[in-house]
């Protein structure tokens, strides 16, 4: 898996190298950002940690006036909830039960191109379109079920898989400023189960 995963960075790098090469007129910026993040899948995860916060920069660089290519890397920071695990457990009596883990990480470095649309330039505000693929980093703590007679331990993990996004955003001017607000859908191609979360995002350019 790792040798795979170095592949694919190795293959965006040199595919990016090229790009860039081939680029007439360049034009690179930077952008921050941060929002809200929801987990979906798999249970196992979706069931502890469902929510949590993100940050986040990204290098633009544009390779056609209307396209862009954009590196993204990503933190993703999940609170656990003590009482949807205990849930999900449905046990007989629940009260006689505690719970205790940590937070969940997850990290994204990601290629993404990105085309705004209308291809023709006018207006404040601007939809566009990305999609990317990149690397995957999971991190999650164990669970431990106290109970009346005895303990569980529900092991964590950390992983680092092949990931993919997609999704959609706009871009609104504000003289000489630009914000954005995006949605995402990201997978992470995990062993076993795939891991699926959904990333709202408000950022600003810095050009």
């Amino acid at each position: 898996m790792i040798k795979k995963l170095l592949f694919t960075m190795g293959l965006l790098v040199s595919s990016l190298s090229i790009l860039f090469a081939q680029t007439e007129t360049k034009k690179t910026f930077f952008a921050v950002h941060t929002g809200l993040t929801r987990l979906a899948a798999p249970k196992n995860l979706s069931n502890s940690w469902q929510s949590g916060v993100n940050l986040g920069v990204e290098l633009n660089h544009a390779l056609k006036p209307r396209f862009l290519f954009v590196g993204t890397l990503n933190y993703n920071h999940f609170y656990f909830d003590q009482q949807s695990f205990l849930n999900s457990l449905k046990l007989t009596n629940p009260e006689e039960y505690f719970i205790t883990s940590k937070a969940a990480t997850m990290i994204t470095l990601l290629g993404n191109l990105k085309m705004l649309y209308p291809t023709k330039t006018g207006g404040r505000a601007t939809p566009y379109l990305f999609g990317g693929i990149g690397v995957l980093y999971l991190n999650y703590a164990d669970r431990t079920i106290y109970g009346p007679e005895s303990e569980e331990v529900r092991p964590g993990e950390t992983e680092f898989a092949l990931a993919l996004r997609a999704g959609l955003g706009a871009e609104i001017s504000i003289e000489t400023t630009t914000l954005f607000a995006e949605v995402g859908a990201n997978f992470g191609l995990t062993k076993d189960n795939n891991t699926i979360f959904f990333p709202f995002k408000l950022g600003i350019q810095i050009k």
